[in-house]
């Protein structure tokens, strides 16, 4: 019985303690009860205000990063020059379609940079039929775009292994880093990304200038950068309640982007040095790593010793909403709760990986210094080449902090939030005086059957306090939806209208050379190559006037959101407490077994009407038809 097993079932042995506590507590140990309850509660109001802060920080500095010139950065004694980094591009897929993937690799061509330093890699699978032959297509088709492109043909059924995003990303990785000489690796940065995930020019150069400024090998190395979410692709084309699932998903992500926050978890698009990777052992391919974002976070943050710096980059990356099998509520909804139980099953087991990694040797260690925990783990540590940071009195108390909020955000997560809405629904249902008054024949009788008497005052003047911090929740969600339609608008259109006029400063067109063809939808190849280096062209003319272009946009967007849609936040109780169950899901089952299966999210097609030409206005044209799921079974 290892620490593993034991820990992935404390959050539902926890769940089902804390249902006779929360029946028999408030009557015979209500000092007890009183206590927990107002924790529980302080944790909710410490979250919301994170969230508060969170969205606010968010707008402002993706204002500021839009309309700074992060080439003031640059200077001449650095060892490595932000135009010397070379991003290494990793984009797992599994029966995506090939439009997906030839929309998201030409919004990457569109980029000044994609010639002289991106090298992508699509990660195949075999187990798809006609992988190879789907990847050496779209290679075909953006040949001389990037500095490189390759594919990399994930086997089946290895041992050990889940079939799904981390096992992919780490073969690719593995593919294309293996061969890579030392020096190479120090100028590598690694950016692990989802198929329909369209990144701006702007997150690039932001990363290889933050990048550059360490001036230390080891320094520069010890770093994760990571965007922010925003879902402004086909956002307009599906129900709200899913829009607003996501809306929570994309704000509850953006809690952890305050500047200086000691701790965040990478979601979904992220990028790492490449020498970090490979001294880390790369992303971990077993059934442990569902959440693979947040689960190499913390397998970074461990192997490092906590000397790993977390970078907060505001520069969004655009992605899409789940679609369902076919054009229905029912069905995106249906979609919506397969993906919310992978995600919630995913970070309850992440609460289990902190505590035994928290055992495992560093990438400093010697073998022999740790053999015997290597047999016991399986571990293989190796000299990574990258200098550990001195040990100083600030330099220990900062990994302490980044430890402590760690933990402290796994329990908020998978036990403390869950345990909050559990309590409070309980207290309300079965202490007299604490819930509404129609309620009060359930509660009074309740109370007589567990022994009578009055409820203790101390409960009851902590419930008056809590009652209190409750009501503050409302106007805080109020300017939570204020802050954040405030920086959706400004990734969705603002930013995108400061570049249009940037352009025409530049003596280009507002849309001209910024709607690139698809060459895998039947347009020529010549067409979007010329078009791409057309959008280079003025992106480096840019450039030199100290200005970093976005580049073109993703074929596929969404409508604006008008002032109707401010009405879906009514919504968002709902959709905490279907989450909250999802997650009570996820701890109870991994009682009884890690197994699930693993459905990759369905992804709006591209579709564009043959009259099509380049330079239309952008998403004209195009229809929205759900692509097909795809299956993976989850190993024990």
């Amino acid at each position: 019985m290892s620490v593993a097993w034991i820990t992935q079932r404390v959050p539902g042995v926890l769940l089902l303690l804390l249902l006779p506590f929360g029946l028999v507590a408030p009557r015979n140990a209500p000092v007890f009860f009183s206590v927990y309850y107002a924790f529980v509660n302080g944790v909710l109001l410490l979250s919301t205000i994170r969230v508060v802060c969170g969205v606010c920080c968010v707008w402002l500095c993706a204002l500021r990063q839009s309309k700074s010139k992060p080439t003031h950065m640059i200077t001449a004694d650095r060892p490595v020059q932000s135009q010397d980094v070379k991003h290494l591009l990793l984009l797992p897929n599994y029966k995506e379609d090939p439009d997906t993937l030839a929309d998201t690799l030409s919004v990457l061509a569109s980029h000044q940079s994609a010639k002289s330093s991106y090298t992508i890699c699509l990660g195949m699978e075999d187990s798809e039929a006609g992988a190879a032959e789907k990847a050496r297509q779209i290679m075909a088709a953006f040949d001389d775009q990037f500095y490189g492109i390759k594919f990399s043909l994930h086997p089946k059924n290895l041992p050990g292994e889940m079939r799904g995003k981390s096992s992919n990303i780490c073969w690719a990785a593995k593919h294309c880093l293996e061969t890579m000489e030392r020096a190479e690796l120090d100028q590598t940065i690694v950016t692990g990304m989802d198929a329909d995930s369209c990144f701006t020019a702007d997150y690039f150069e932001t990363v290889a200038l933050e990048f550059c400024a360490n001036q230390g090998g080891g320094d520069r190395n010890l770093q994760l950068f990571f965007p922010f979410v925003i879902f402004d692709r086909n956002a307009s084309s599906i129900n709200p309640f899913v829009r607003m699932f996501d809306t929570s998903w994309s704000g509850a992500q953006q809690s952890y982007l305050i500047p200086g926050y000691p701790f965040a978890f990478a979601t979904s698009a992220y990028s790492i040095p490449a020498a970090l990777i490979k001294a880390a052992g790369y992303w971990d391919a077993g059934p442990e790593s569902m959440a693979e974002d947040q689960h190499m976070t913390l397998k970074l943050m461990f192997a490092t010793a906590g000397h790993l710096r977390i970078r907060r980059i505001f520069s969004p990356v655009s992605q899409c909403n789940i679609v369902g099998s076919r054009d229905t509520w029912a069905s995106g909804l249906w979609a919506k709760h397969v993906q919310l139980k992978r995600h919630t099953w995913g970070g309850n087991l992440e609460f289990s990986h902190i505590f035994y990694r928290a055992w495992l040797p560093t990438i400093w260690q010697a073998p022999e210094e740790d053999a015997a925990l290597r047999r016991r783990r399986k571990w293989r540590p190796r000299d990574c080449g990258i200098e550990k940071p001195k040990r100083t009195f600030l330099s220990t108390a900062k990994q302490m902090i980044l430890y402590i909020f760690a933990y402290y955000h796994l329990f908020e997560i998978v036990v403390w939030l869950q345990h909050n809405i559990i309590v409070n629904l309980l207290a309300l249902l079965l202490v007299p005086g604490i819930g509404p008054g129609f309620l009060g024949a359930v509660s009074n009788r309740y109370w007589d059957a567990i022994g009578g008497g009055e409820v203790d005052a101390r409960l009851m003047g902590t419930y008056r306090v809590v009652s209190y911090v409750q009501l503050s929740l409302i106007p805080a969600v109020v300017i939570i939806m204020i802050f954040y339609e405030g920086a959706y608008w400004w990734c969705s259109v603002g930013r995108w209208n400061l570049d249009a006029k940037r352009k025409v400063a530049l003596g280009g067109g507002g849309e001209a050379g910024m709607f690139l063809q698809s060459p895998m939808n039947g347009h020529a190849s010549a067409t979007a190559n010329r078009d791409a280096a057309a959008n280079r062209e003025m992106a480096a003319h840019a450039r030199s006037e100290g200005v970093v272009l976005l580049g073109k946009r993703s074929a596929l967007v969404s409508k604006p959101r008008q002032w109707f849609n401010y009405f879906e936040w009514i919504l968002f109780p709902v959709v905490a407490l279907y989450l909250v169950a999802m997650m009570c899901y996820a701890a109870l089952f991994q009682i009884w077994t890690n197994r699930l299966d693993y459905v990759v999210a369905g992804k709006p097609q591209i579709q564009k009407k043959e009259d099509h030409t380049p330079g239309s206005p952008q998403g004209e044209g195009i229809q929205l038809t759900p692509s097909a799921e795809a299956t993976f079974v989850r190993a024990n």
